[in-house]
């Protein structure tokens, strides 16, 4: 609408003055800044992204819940704090951007170049990451009940602490992240690669692991409780104090060391 239009040219003023933007606690709530908006309005696109240029801007503390924001170029920016329930990311380039503390439940950030973008402490609940890359992301600390990372690339990425229940990594990249100490009950980890990843002291009851590949990973301390290791190669996986009570291990390889001769609840070797 009118009132829309004329506060999407206001910020396209702005960003035109040239300095990187300045503006925390904006209001940016239901702005629409797609490509397609972009056009219309005859803005010149971020050459590298194709969307609003917002590369180092300062929008913490900012309102923007349900704008599109897809393709943007945030590239180290701040958006600590941010309010963005239902926001669109979509093909965004957050590469090493500020998102801490910020409140994202149900966004969309399928597609984004996002590589060591920080999301600690962020409520990213039903939010959506789909084809997302992320390495050595932090999502430490963050509330990711429901999200969604099929097929992300979070290679070292950090979800220490993190609170997962029923979040998706399906065909995820996991290789060498820092998984331990979350809650990751009802997890789907089908088909993911989780190499050398930590996942020490986790709580895994009813996770999905079928087709996952867990080379190398420590699962020290982690309970595994009723859930799906069917077929799985735990042969070189750290086990120490792991457990397994009602868990469905049926074709899956451990060595009689990792065992420890327990085979009850508890991994105590």
């Amino acid at each position: 609408d009118m009132l829309r239009d004329t506060r999407l040219r206001a910020l396209l003023d702005r960003i035109a003055a040239g300095a990187p933007l300045r503006e925390p606690s904006s209001d940016l709530a239901h702005l629409n800044a797609s490509r397609d908006a972009l056009a219309a309005a005859g803005f010149d696109a971020d050459p590298e992204s194709g969307g609003l240029p917002l590369a180092g801007a300062d929008l913490s503390r900012a309102r923007m819940e349900d704008a599109d924001l897809s393709a943007a170029n945030l590239r180290r920016a701040n958006l600590v704090g941010a309010v963005g329930r239902s926001t669109r990311f979509t093909g965004a380039i957050l590469e090493a951007a500020d998102l801490s503390e910020a409140d994202l439940s149900g966004a969309e950030f399928s597609g984004i170049v996002a590589g060591q973008v920080k999301f600690a402490g962020a409520m990213l609940e039903d939010a959506r990451f789909g084809q997302a890359a992320m390495r050595f992301a932090d999502l430490s600390g963050a509330l990711l009940d429901g999200t969604d990372f099929a097929g992300a690339d979070l290679w070292g990425a950090d979800f220490t602490g993190a609170d997962a229940d029923d979040t998706v990594f399906r065909g995820a990249r996991l290789d060498e992240a820092k998984l331990a100490d979350a809650n990751l009950t009802h997890a789907d980890f089908a088909d993911a690669s989780l190499a050398k990843a930590t996942l020490a002291g986790s709580r895994l009851q009813g996770a999905n692991f079928s087709g996952a590949k867990l080379d190398g990973a420590d699962l020290s301390g982690a309970d595994l409780s009723d859930t799906d290791l069917v077929r799985l190669n735990l042969a070189t996986c750290r086990l120490r104090h792991a457990r397994f009570s009602g868990a469905w291990l049926n074709g899956t390889r451990m060595s009689v060391e990792q065992l420890g001769g327990a085979v009850g609840a508890e991994v105590a070797g």
